[in-house]
């Protein structure tokens, strides 16, 4: 009998924590950062668009895009406080608005404006990815010729090659500058002319509201505890009085 209820035990497979097979390195011990390093380029490429599209899916909001738009909530401003004041509150509120608009109207404008400047910083940034991340065994010497350059010497060789080519050799330097300068202007503009915290009016509402119900629920109780009250007080009364 305890054969069998040995038997028909259940003797689980593998531990709970375990949701992946371990990575062995070369040497045949367990290695993660071993493992990670001779990750395929096609595997990190996945990740980095599974990464950015999970930490961008939120920024796609509908309804914080009808709020950024909404033109009925632009008013000029009290004074040069109250515009401050407006600024700081819309930038916490729609700073992702901000960035991607910002980011967007760089791009295009390097894209269409100075079509060789921003070949020079995609490429700068290709060579990054490939020496930095993308490579075989990244974070590693690196051997070229006969000279072997260590990974503090590939980020200087690379910073020193992106300053020249980015102020010396194109004028990207002053398309990202004055294209950023005029998203820093947009952004203070609609930060300035849109009166902030509707949204949260709103829910503030809603929580008053909901608190006014809860209160008028509980005065109701209470004066129906105070009939019943009443009621019995008056039926003892007159029964004594019998």
């Amino acid at each position: 009998m305890a054969t069998e209820g040995l038997r028909a035990e259940e003797v689980p497979l593998r531990s709970p924590e375990f949701t992946s097979a371990p990575v062995f390195s070369n040497a045949g011990g367990m290695g993660r950062d071993e493992g990670a390093q001779g990750e395929s380029v096609s595997a990190k490429l996945k990740g980095l668009a599974y990464g950015v599209f999970k930490s961008t899916k939120g920024f796609m909001a509908s309804t914080t895009w009808l709020a950024f738009f909404d033109v009925r909530q632009v008013a000029l401003p009290k004074s040069a406080y109250d515009a401050m004041d407006r600024t700081r509150k819309n930038w916490g509120r729609f700073r992702p608005n901000y960035v991607i608009l910002v980011v967007s109207y760089v791009f295009f404008r390097m894209l269409f404006g100075s079509f060789y400047s921003f070949m020079v910083l995609v490429s700068l940034a290709c060579l990054w990815g490939w020496v930095l991340w993308l490579r075989p065994n990244a974070n590693t010497n690196m051997k070229i010729g006969s000279r072997e350059y260590t990974p503090i010497d590939q980020k200087i060789i690379l910073a020193i090659t992106s300053f020249l080519m980015v102020f010396f050799f194109s004028n990207a330097a002053s398309a990202i500058f004055s294209s950023l300068l005029m998203g820093a202007v947009a952004t203070v503009l609609h930060g300035a002319l849109f009166k902030p915290g509707q949204e949260d009016a709103f829910q503030s509402g809603d929580l008053e509201a909901g608190g006014s119900s809860t209160t008028s629920a509980t005065a109701d109780f209470g004066i129906q505890l105070s009939n019943a009250f009443t009621s019995t007080m008056a039926a003892a009364t007159a029964s004594s009085a019998k």
